[in-house]
């Protein structure tokens, strides 16, 4: 494999958090994530799951943590250092249904989402006096 390859699809399995087995068939079957290692549409070329195996099983989130510093150093080093850095983004506002009032219903997900992840966290780590969380 490719260090390009390998780059590729680790990324692709860290952040899916995917077994080899799905990474597999996303590597042999999706066609938009073929064109990512330089795969045509009628390219044959498959990866077979040792393969993958033994190459994306050496790309730990510390080798990301450390291209990602990579590349960050570099892109610093293409902009001039005297000038202050600019950014520019853009937006746009889509149609959608917001039902009234948003602010109450917004805060009472997000204190059902907290007692969730708050009970997730209790038996995660064996927090005594939690109460079982009942859905």
């Amino acid at each position: 494999m490719s260090l390009w390859s390998i780059l590729v699809f680790g990324t692709l399995r860290l952040v899916t958090n995917c077994d080899y087995d799905r990474l597999q068939e996303l590597a042999n079957e999706h066609g938009t994530l073929r064109k990512m290692p330089g795969h045509g549409p009628y390219c044959t070329h498959s990866y077979h799951i040792q393969t993958l195996q033994d190459n994306i099983s050496l790309f730990t989130p510390e080798i990301l943590d450390h291209v990602n510093l990579l590349v960050v150093v570099a892109g610093h080093e293409l902009v001039k250092k005297d000038e202050p850095l600019c950014y520019r983004a853009d937006s746009f506002v889509g149609k959608t249904d917001i039902h009234f009032p948003t602010d109450i219903s917004l805060l009472s997900d997000a204190c059902r989402k907290m007692v969730e992840f708050a009970a997730v966290l209790a038996q995660q780590y064996r927090l005594i006096g939690w109460q079982q969380l009942s859905t």
